[in-house]
């Protein structure tokens, strides 16, 4: 696991440098509450660019899902943006092709 440095208002959080250790599980939506768990700190943003995207998708998801979009606002708007930033990001520095994973969508 990830190296944690110490505890953030009981919750063990991510160095912001150490590797990061991604959970090998089949289930993909418990993989995303691990890495959440580690990388997301209780307050304010994540030390590294996964943690940050894994808050960010998390919180745009749980708007989506939980809230039906009503507080759907300027901050939310800035979150996407800065999703798709650190999205180009990661794109930039992976140039390798990765074969889409299987889904059931259409859209």
């Amino acid at each position: 696991m990830a190296e944690m440095d110490g505890k953030m208002e009981g919750k063990l959080v991510h160095d912001g440098i150490s590797p990061i250790y991604v959970p090998d599980v089949e289930d993909e939506d418990e993989a995303f509450q691990m890495l959440w768990e580690c990388l997301v700190p209780p307050q304010g943003k994540a030390r590294a660019v996964q943690g940050e995207s894994i808050r960010i998708a998390g919180r745009v998801q749980h708007e989506f899902l939980c809230n039906g979009c009503v507080n759907w606002a300027e901050d939310f708007q800035k979150l996407t943006r800065i999703l798709c930033s650190c999205t180009m990001a990661y794109v930039k520095q992976n140039p390798e092709v990765i074969p889409p994973l299987p889904v059931n969508y259409f859209r």
